[in-house]
């Protein structure tokens, strides 16, 4: 039991701390940023690709601050987890992976097939279920992570856990709600990591 509650401890540091990272990857765009995606096509797969495994674990990390605990708050913060970890998946799979492979294959073709393309880039990141900053799936992964850092502080705080941990989370749900690009969306997973060590270091002291 002691060696599960190490690893999930160092799943709830690690995974958010190597989404910041991935998400310091993701180059701010333009409303129509077809453009900018095949000029670098490379940059725009790589952090989607990095972030599509590492936002179910930043879900799961999530889930475990209020692991073994009841009520309300608790069961709300898992609920949230679990929606952020698919929302996240799916808007990388789509907004990220899918226009990153239309624009490493529109930078081989001539310029009118490139412009028909890139017309496509622009209509899929734009499209209101689907598409990036905006869409439907994107407000649904941020305010489940709202929701769920929010109700992680909460049920935590009702635990009497260190006073730093609720603050944290609240900031990396408000940080995370204003977007996923930098600086917002690395700096919401630090201070998710943060709270998430503070509560790791409290479970390891013995009670008095």
């Amino acid at each position: 039991m002691a060696r599960n509650g190490s690893l999930g401890a160092a799943l709830a540091i690690v995974a958010p701390l190597l989404l910041a990272a991935a998400l310091a990857l993701h180059p701010r765009v333009p409303a129509a940023p077809a453009a900018d995606f095949i000029a670098a096509p490379e940059r725009w797969l790589l952090a989607h690709a990095l972030q599509v495994p590492l936002v179910a674990a930043a879900g799961a990390a999530l889930a475990w601050l209020v692991r073994g605990r009841a009520g309300a708050a608790a069961w709300t913060c898992r609920a949230a987890a679990a929606a952020f970890a698919v929302a996240s998946v799916a808007l990388a799979a789509t907004d990220g992976l899918a226009t990153g492979v239309l624009a490493r294959h529109a930078a081989a073709l001539p310029d009118p097939e490139r412009a028909a393309v890139a017309a496509a880039i622009d209509a899929l990141f734009a499209h209101r279920l689907v598409g990036g900053s905006g869409s439907v799936l994107a407000a649904l992964a941020a305010l489940s992570w709202l929701t769920g850092a929010l109700a992680a502080a909460v049920a935590l705080a009702r635990a009497r856990a260190n006073p730093a941990v609720p603050v944290l989370l609240a900031a990396s749900g408000a940080l995370f709600l204003l977007g996923h690009v930098p600086p917002a969306g690395p700096l919401a997973m630090l201070a998710f990591a943060a709270a998430a060590a503070l509560v790791a270091i409290s479970a390891r002291r013995p009670a008095p």
